[in-house]
């Protein structure tokens, strides 16, 4: 059985990882009918990377920035191999990885979509993605996929008549495309998959997006997969859920008091960067949402002044009172329900833009702290930006310091100097999207007050 691949690579702003990723395609124990790399716009040396390996049987295309979707769907279009195997631009394949999927699509034919097991890296260790599933046809797509992790983008391959039938990958939706299209395949189509493990999925790389973040925009949504005749499909893309039970006398006597300090510093975040995001965030739109998230986060933050330090100290002594129920419950609605009323989950600001840089550029910094604390030493940074008051500054500083979570880089671990701030501040600039100079230079200046 001839079968014939087409890879394609999303590609935006990966010019440290493309190299290893595409070195690990030429390395394949079964060659590939070509490989197709699609920049969605970057704004680095990403494409010229990409130029300079000169690999045969890659093919660089370029276009304006449209978002990952619009960049898979465009190397799909140009694909002319019986089956596209997907790749993001910082994963990887081991050595064996096609020659595993063409044998798995010789003993199963006839599936609308085969997927691989995989290794999951993180700056803290590789984590293989463990299931008990064997090896064949899923008997249940969707009532095994609410147990089990089946599908990562880069352990997928699916026969490109497939695309060509159900259409390809939503675009204009944010989150969850690559799962919209494992339902819609799922729905008609047999799944294959087998638990071997060929492929890297890289959480340490940001940025997996290929595009900034703006309101979502999109015809698509996983309503339309609900059909009475497919209970298992509806239960797998039914809305989040609309309670969460939470044990506070086992966190209270059980969870170190630090963890408790670094969620609400987290939390504490959540005011000036929304504020920041609905001031300064191109291309977001305004709506009561964001507007209401904003009036949540202040009122609750004006609640930690009050009690959150009493809660620590009180967690710190294996204590449980209102005041540990109380901050409890309002880390809950910081962290969950005002992310998703204001930006779907998404990081815009320069306290949660600092976490994703220190993970990114300072792993071993990062292995060792929670991430409210990474987030906390953002926050004086995110309140001077914003134009608050210093004497509301300093009130944020004292009250972080009281509870234990860092408002230096010294404190992180990272050493302050002026190489490290522009490291980090490139990041920040290009994972939220901030480009206009004088901003830019006022977060720059902002920052020296943490450079300690």
């Amino acid at each position: 059985m001839d079968i014939t691949f087409s890879v394609v690579i999303p590609l935006y702003n990966k010019g440290r990882e493309i190299a290893r990723t595409l070195g690990g395609v030429a390395a394949q124990t079964y060659t590939p009918l070509e490989v197709i790399v699609v920049d969605d716009g970057s704004t680095d040396d990403s494409a010229r990377v990409v130029e300079g390996l000169d690999l045969p049987g890659v093919r660089l295309i370029r276009q304006p920035n449209g978002g990952v979707s619009a960049a898979r769907n465009r190397g799909i279009a140009e694909a002319k191999g019986d089956y596209i195997a997907l790749l993001d631009a910082d994963d990887y394949w081991k050595p064996e990885y096609l020659e595993r999927v063409a044998a798995l699509i010789g003993r199963y034919p006839g599936c609308g979509l085969y997927s691989m097991g995989f290794e999951v890296h993180r700056p803290e260790g590789v984590f293989p993605n463990e299931t008990v599933m064997q090896e064949g046809i899923v008997g249940n797509y969707f009532r095994t996929a609410m147990r089990v992790n089946l599908t990562q983008t880069s352990s997928v391959t699916i026969p490109r008549a497939v695309f060509e039938r159900l259409g390809g990958f939503p675009e204009g939706m944010k989150l969850g495309e690559d799962q919209y299209v494992w339902t819609k395949i799922a729905r008609t189509y047999p799944v294959c998959y087998s638990p071997q493990r060929f492929s890297e999925f890289n959480l340490m790389a940001q940025n997996r997006s290929a595009q900034n973040y703006k309101m979502e925009r999109t015809p698509y949504s996983f309503w339309e997969f609900y059909d009475p005749g497919t209970p298992d499909c509806n239960e797998y893309c039914r809305q989040p859920v609309a309670a969460v039970l939470v044990d506070t006398d086992l966190l209270a006597r059980r969870c170190p008091a630090r963890m408790l300090a670094a969620g609400v510093a987290d939390a504490m975040a959540k005011y000036p960067e929304i504020d920041f995001s609905i001031r300064f965030v191109k291309g977001w739109d305004i709506t009561i949402m964001p507007v209401s998230a904003l009036q949540v986060a202040k009122s609750n933050t004006d609640k930690y002044f009050a009690d959150a330090a009493n809660a620590v100290l009180q967690v710190a002594d294996g204590t449980l009172t209102p005041v540990v129920d109380d901050i409890i419950f309002t880390n809950l609605a910081l962290t969950g329900l005002t992310s998703q009323l204001s930006s779907g989950s998404k990081q815009l600001a320069v306290a949660h833009g600092l976490y994703d840089a220190v993970s990114k550029l300072f792993k071993p910094q990062r292995a060792r702290l929670l991430h409210g604390e990474i987030v906390s030493c953002g926050i004086p940074v995110q309140l001077a930006v914003n134009g608050y008051s210093e004497e509301y500054i300093e009130k944020n500083v004292r009250f972080l310091e009281l509870i234990g979570t860092p408002t230096q880089f010294s404190q992180l671990g990272i050493e302050p100097t002026e190489e490290n701030l522009e490291q980090i501040l490139a990041f920040i600039f290009d994972n939220v999207g901030i480009d206009e100079p004088a901003l830019q230079e006022k977060i720059r200046k902002n920052f020296a007050r943490v450079m300690k």
